[in-house]
């Protein structure tokens, strides 16, 4: 979204990431991004922890309650760094904004649903959602909260859901992972990008048209789903759908 010109709201908890995210805001100085170095769950607080991840993968790193540390650091891919953390909600967040909120995308391994709730009425604002769909960890006391009620609760408030199908890998995964993302996200989209409107709207189409029922949702085709609101839908199937 930064790369079409449009405000952006970035919380990440993990201080090498923040560095990272930084650093591409520095070198793409058009982008209009608020960094928060935080996390986001359910009630504004403070919470001292430590950072794990699995197996070299940073894109799945987690934050754990001291507690329940000792189940999880058991391997040496695992980071044992300590850290005190200011937890804000989606409700604070989206309340800075006076108008629609295009889009807001939720990967936080595991804390998605604590995430979801803490919106609370700011939800209306949210046209789409971008969301990693995962069982609450054990801790939580959404424990026993399925995939599909959660599902239901999107759907309840006033969305329709699809699979996401679109190949972001893609631009992480190749050789010239640093300067296609920087191309992609962070630079005019340039004519010579491995990006591409026809991409755009190849895929656009490809998910419109395969609307899912909360039980109809498998993992096997995407751990995520995009979330549209009706009103929205109705417009972007008009123009993608009519090309």
């Amino acid at each position: 979204m930064a790369a079409f010109g449009m405000k952006a709201v970035a919380v990440e908890p993990f201080e090498a990431h923040v560095d990272i995210i930084q650093g591409s805001k520095d070198i793409n100085k058009h982008m209009h991004i608020h960094l928060v170095h935080g996390g986001v769950g359910e009630n504004a607080t403070t919470v001292v922890t430590k950072f794990v991840h699995g197996r070299g993968n940073y894109g799945s790193t987690m934050f754990v309650p001291q507690k329940h540390l000792r189940r999880r650091l058991n391997g040496p891919h695992n980071e044992d760094i300590n850290q005190t953390l200011e937890i804000v909600t989606l409700e604070d967040i989206l309340s800075v904004s006076d108008g629609l909120v295009p889009l807001v995308k939720l990967d936080c391994e595991g804390c998605e649903w604590e995430a979801l709730l803490s919106a609370k009425s700011q939800l209306d604002k949210v046209q789409m959602l971008k969301m990693e769909v995962n069982r609450p960890y054990k801790w939580s006391k959404y424990r026993d909260m399925t995939i599909t009620q959660q599902l239901q609760y999107i759907v309840d408030q006033g969305f329709y859901i699809f699979h996401e199908i679109f190949p972001d890998t893609h631009y992480y995964f190749q050789k010239t992972a640093v300067s296609d993302i920087d191309r992609m996200f962070g630079g005019p989209l340039a004519a010579d990008s491995a990006f591409s409107y026809e991409l755009l709207h190849k895929y656009a189409q490809q998910i419109l048209n395969q609307r899912i029922t909360p039980a109809q949702y498998n993992a096997k085709n995407s751990p995520d789903v995009i979330a549209i609101r009706k009103e929205t839908y109705e417009k972007m199937a008009n123009y993608f759908l009519s090309m």
